[in-house]
């Protein structure tokens, strides 16, 4: 039995670095964006976690399955199987969260309206997803 490894894709090395090099660049936003309000401090919080997270992955993704899973490094079935079941947990909660949301503010009869436009905007997400992905087999 051969011991030599294959060597990921191109498209499989470009997308381990999708998720570092978007830290990165949402770091650069927040840091302009709080200079562009006068909050320099805040801006450079948010810029050093941003790039913090991204250091993070690259450094232990190798070692560790679990922020390999962070770095979208989906390299098998397995492991792109746990993204899917983890993103639609996350896509669960987030709908729940909205629905809570809206649901508090109408009891205090206060604004609905951001609430209410999360909760459509993750309905309809989900019922079009539904009806594509059940055409496309």
């Amino acid at each position: 039995m051969s011991r030599t490894r294959t060597r990921p894709s191109l498209k499989n090395r470009m997308r381990r670095w999708q998720v570092p090099v978007l830290s990165v660049l949402l770091g650069l936003v927040f840091l302009l964006a709080g200079a562009a309000r006068g909050r320099v401090g805040l801006g450079l919080a948010m810029a050093t976690i941003m790039f913090g997270y991204a250091a993070f992955l690259v450094a232990f993704s190798r070692s560790n399955e679990a922020v390999a899973l962070l770095r979208e490094d989906s390299a098998d079935e397995r492991r792109a199987q746990i993204q899917l079941r983890a993103n639609a947990m996350v896509g669960n909660v987030l709908i729940l969260v909205a629905v809570g949301g809206f649901l508090i503010q109408f009891l205090r009869e206060e604004d609905t309206a951001i609430w209410a436009a999360l909760a459509a905007i993750g309905g309809v997400t989900y019922m079009v997803s539904a009806l594509v992905f059940s055409r496309r087999g």
